[in-house]
């Protein structure tokens, strides 16, 4: 299994993000995660269609 390698700037995100998300109220922040993994998946998701739409083109 190969270790994932995360950029200084991806761990720099991932550190705000973790700060942003401990200044939520504790009851509220299960759905703010969910929130942003759903954005980040919607994310991916548009890369890969328009990664299939250039090699279509």
């Amino acid at each position: 299994m190969t270790e994932q390698r995360y950029t200084a700037q991806q761990a720099a995100e991932g550190v705000l993000f973790y700060d942003t998300l401990k200044s939520v109220p504790e009851d509220k922040q299960d759905i703010v995660a969910l929130m942003a993994e759903a954005f980040i998946n919607g994310m991916n998701a548009q890369e890969q269609l328009a990664a299939k739409a250039q090699q279509g083109a």
